[in-house]
């Protein structure tokens, strides 16, 4: 399959296809697929959503493809990159699953979903640590809607307890043991609030068995807190 040709203003990044704009100085993840099976309501909903987190644009086309451009601002690196190369405290991994959340959130109340969540769809600002969702799933084919969805949250679960097994394997027994016993109530309690409030989360957890990876995750952030 033909590939469309970006404009000369993007310069090739990183993987997984993630070029810097010359003109503005972000960066940009660029996906393609066939027009035949292109869902073009999926991009026109995620675009009415008027996400922080999220943001992709219809670009490029020819005759057998179309390019979905998806906006990264300054998260120029995926975070499996990102766990890769710094050493994630207690801070950023909250705010990394905060933000995760609240990017989730903001979909599913507009009646979306993303469907692909994982390390390498997932970009973060290595200087802020804000982050940046790239490549939706379902672009092409059928879906159910509500599956996708719980889905989200699964996979919330999952890349948030790969980031921390990271931290388990550069540290000790004794720092761990250490840091749950410092760990700050009231940060607890303020996590634990915004989680069980959020949209729709409280009752996937109280009522679905299949979340029980996401509440696992969730523990595991709690002992790394600060």
């Amino acid at each position: 399959m033909e590939c469309v040709k970006r404009f000369n203003n993007y310069i090739y990044h990183t993987y997984p296809q993630v070029y810097f704009n010359t003109l503005d100085h972000c960066y940009y993840q660029f996906v393609e697929v066939k027009k035949e099976e292109f869902n073009k309501e999926r991009i026109e909903i995620i675009e009415k959503c008027n996400s922080p987190y999220l943001r992709c644009y219809m670009n490029e086309s020819n005759k057998e493809i179309i390019s979905i451009r998806f906006s990264l601002i300054k998260a120029k690196q995926s975070i499996k990159e990102f766990c890769e190369e710094t050493k994630v405290n207690g801070e950023i991994i909250c705010k990394i699953f905060l933000e995760l959340i609240d990017a989730i959130v903001i979909l599913h109340k507009n009646g979306s979903f993303h469907g692909n969540l994982n390390e390498e769809t997932i970009f973060i600002d290595n200087k802020e640590y804000n982050i940046s969702i790239g490549s939706i799933g379902c672009l092409n084919g059928e879906y159910k809607k509500e599956e996708m969805m719980k889905k989200d949250y699964e996979d919330i679960g999952i890349v948030m307890i790969k980031i921390i097994s990271k931290e388990f394997e550069r540290k000790k027994g004794e720092e761990i043991i250490k840091e749950i016993k410092e760990k700050k109530k009231e940060r607890i309690v303020l996590i634990l609030m915004y989680t069980l409030l959020t949209d729709n989360l409280g009752k996937l957890l109280v009522c679905n068995s299949d979340c029980l990876i996401y509440l696992i995750s969730y523990i595991l952030i709690l002992l790394f807190i600060e």
